[in-house]
């Protein structure tokens, strides 16, 4: 076994663990000065350091472990470093650790509701120039935690942190875009956190409340990706305050899928991994890609999720070109909340031609435009009306949506039966959704996710006619999409239904609300004068016997009422 020896160096700034070939294992440089002067510490390690310095020297003495702190002598108040220039890019092949909580007083979030995070480490940008990002990473494996950025770009475009081309590397607990008390926007003029040429397998926030971003107040985006693929954001809040219960929102869109972007995740299904997107220009955006997922987001309430905090445009919005991404899904969790935003819940199509997507077990209600909005020539035009055999082309193949003919609750349940045109011998999966009223449009949004039917397959004309039964919702406007299981292609909801309640009549002999009893033998008769009287009957027997007749022991100034009743009341003998 290798023999490993600690040096531990006499300036305090550095810490350096070699190995027995005298290979830097890790470092640990101390930044303890502010300003923006290089020093000696850029070739040393040691001595009075700026973050200039730390970076240089990391990124020529590469090791394992290596890490930038904070010194409290500078910081335990609270920092602001202002670079003059950029700084160098994040290089060290083996990844580099910068701890803004080094700092004694600060801390990480630790809600799971709110964002209570003590930041003293601030990144201020407003004389590094134009066009320039706070931290870029050319690199693997690094970790940015407990840093303010802000104030980056100037006239140009600027990121508060920029990934390109690198992998494994996570940003955590950062406050991106705003002051160090999460409620002033100072925001960076490009986005928050951009993801560019090739940047693979990085997360933005983590499942973790320590881990949340919050991400806020940028000019254009939050998170923005470009040519990036197979990335994670979660469990972030982007476009509020640190509350989440107010709007600082970032200008253009919460989270942008842009350009080439495949197979990135925002949110998930699990606790913690949803994340906070309200208050921005639109909630997610495609401009590009496919295989993108989004599930178990709030886009569109405050953190509770019941309250509204609006994006001014759509909740999320599917375009240019972009194709088999998934919104929502078909298991427990997967679901996303888009509610309250000023334009569409959900919209497909605009500038290019825009492919086939699935929208599955959201909850999508009270938005101001469609719940689901398929555009025509890239344009909100209103519900798009189904076509005889489904064979137009655009954005979702314009799918049809289904027909529903009949809602009904009884026997303690809702059946529903409807009906779908569209293309010959497909295999369809049918969402139901309920809500408390209908949208001005006639055709729904869908608050409540019921379930699902699948696969529910078309003739060789496109015709199939379709049942179903869920438990009774509370909300009795029903409403339905269509996702061509195929082409991974969903429709814009159906028109609402209003559910019919059937209710137990109590003396026609009639079993009125399907669950197998008669009159006052159904609970439901249980306040019926008549049945009050009397025990349930046995039999459908008539004239005054069974429900008619008064209880043995019944007061005789109550027998003759009742006896009236039940001769008016009473059922004929044949």
């Amino acid at each position: 076994m290798k023999k490993i020896l600690l040096f531990f160096l006499a300036l305090p700034a550095t810490l350096f663990v070699l190995s027995s070939s005298g290979v830097a294992l890790a470092t640990t440089v101390l930044v303890n000065k502010v300003d923006d002067a290089v020093t000696s510490c850029t070739t040393t390690g040691t001595g009075p350091c700026t973050l200039r310095d730390a970076i240089a020297f990391l990124n020529n003495n590469p090791g394992t472990g290596d890490r930038i702190d904070f010194a409290d002598s500078i910081c335990s108040s609270g920092c602001t470093i202002a670079p003059g220039s950029a700084l160098p890019d994040i290089a060290d092949p083996n990844g580099v650790f910068i701890n803004g909580y080094s700092v004694t007083g600060s801390k990480a979030n630790t809600l799971a509701v709110g964002d209570d995070a003590v930041l003293k480490v601030v990144l201020d940008g407003g004389g590094a120039g134009n066009s320039v990002s706070g931290l870029k990473i050319t690199t693997d494996g690094c970790l940015i935690r407990g840093l303010v950025v802000q104030n980056f770009g100037g006239t140009g475009f600027g990121n508060g942190i920029l990934i390109s081309g690198g992998s494994g590397n996570h940003i955590e607990g950062n406050f991106l875009g705003t002051d160090a008390g999460g409620t002033k926007a100072l925001g960076n003029t490009d986005a928050g956190v951009m993801l560019l040429n090739g940047a693979t397998g990085n997360t933005v926030g983590g499942s973790s409340p320590a881990a949340r971003n919050l991400v806020s107040g940028n000019k254009l985006f939050g998170v923005a990706t470009g040519k990036a693929s197979d990335n994670t954001i979660q469990g972030n809040y982007i476009g509020t305050e640190a509350t989440g219960t107010l709007a600082l929102g970032n200008n253009l869109n919460g989270v942008s899928i842009d350009v080439s972007s495949n197979n990135n995740s925002v949110g998930g299904a699990s606790p913690g991994e949803g994340n906070l997107i309200s208050g921005n220009g639109s909630g997610i955006a495609f401009g590009g890609g496919s295989g993108n997922i989004v599930q178990g987001n709030l886009i569109g309430t405050d953190a509770s999720g019941l309250n509204a905090l609006p994006n001014l445009g759509d909740g999320v919005k599917i375009a240019q070109g972009s194709a088999l991404n998934t919104v929502g899904g078909s298991s427990e969790g997967e679901g996303n909340r888009i509610a309250f935003n000023n334009g569409h819940g959900v919209s497909v199509g605009f500038v290019g031609l825009t492919g086939s997507n699935v929208i599955l077990g959201n909850s999508i209600f009270s938005n101001g435009g469609l719940g689901i909005d398929l555009k025509v020539g890239g344009l909100s035009d209103g519900v798009t009306a189904n076509d005889e055999g489904d064979a137009d082309t655009g954005a979702n193949n314009f799918q049809n949506f289904p027909d529903l003919s009949s809602a009904v609750v009884a026997n303690g349940s809702l059946t529903l039966q409807g009906s779908l045109q569209s293309g010959a011998n497909a295999y369809f999966r049918i969402e139901f959704f309920a809500g408390s009223d209908c949208d001005a449009s006639g055709h729904g949004e869908g608050q409540t996710f019921l379930g699902a039917i699948q696969p529910v397959g078309t003739d060789g004309s496109g015709n199939v006619v379709f049942n179903a039964e869920f438990p009774p919702p509370a909300g009795l406007f029903i409403t339905a999409t269509a996702t061509n299981l195929g082409a991974r292609a969903t429709s814009e909801f159906s028109a609402c239904l209003k559910a019919t309640a059937l209710v137990e009549d109590c003396v026609n002999g009639t079993d009125d609300d399907g669950e197998g009893l008669v009159d006052c033998a159904d609970p439901n008769c249980g306040a019926d004068p008549v049945c009050l009287a009397s025990p349930a009957p046995t039999t459908g027997g008539c004239g005054l016997t069974g429900s008619t007749l008064p209880a043995s022991g019944t007061s005789f100034f109550l027998l003759i009422p009742l006896l009236i009743v039940g001769w008016l009341r009473k059922k004929p003998c044949k």
